[in-house]
């Protein structure tokens, strides 16, 4: 497989399950009583949400995918694909990112398409279409 396409399963994979970790957190609260069922109006939502809320589920996702593709479920793997994403808001080329990524799976290209699409998909979306072009022509 190549990187590029290990990138793109990978962060589809993790952006989806992001939006079912949204979803499930905003649905409507359900309750039963004897013969009737209704339903309780959702909470009034937060001013903002809270930070921390939004980083834990982040993490958490992020976590899972890696997971399933045989990466640490660490702090560390978290550390390292926020900073790739602090690079590349600096503008830090996409494959040069991609590389030091791949250099530091020595040459596993599975591992690393896992760590930098989970990663930008969990972390900077904003990314994703720049990682997931990787190698394709006119990039």
């Amino acid at each position: 497989m190549n990187l590029r396409k290990s990138i793109v399963t990978v962060t589809v994979s993790a952006a989806a399950l992001l939006s079912l970790a949204a979803c499930q957190s905003e649905a409507p609260q359900v309750s039963t009583t004897t013969d009737v069922t209704t339903t309780a109006p959702a909470p009034a939502p937060a001013a903002e949400p809270a930070k921390n809320a939004v980083d834990d589920n982040s993490d958490v996702v992020f976590l899972k995918v890696i997971g399933q593709h045989g990466l640490p479920q660490t702090q560390e793997s978290i550390d390292a694909a926020k900073s790739m994403c602090r690079a590349l808001d600096r503008g830090a080329d996409p494959e040069q990112v991609a590389l030091i990524a791949y250099r530091g799976f020595d040459g596993d290209i599975d591992k690393a398409g896992a760590l930098l699409g989970a990663g930008a998909a969990a972390y900077c979306p904003e990314h994703v279409d720049a990682l997931t072009s990787i190698g394709s022509a006119g990039a």
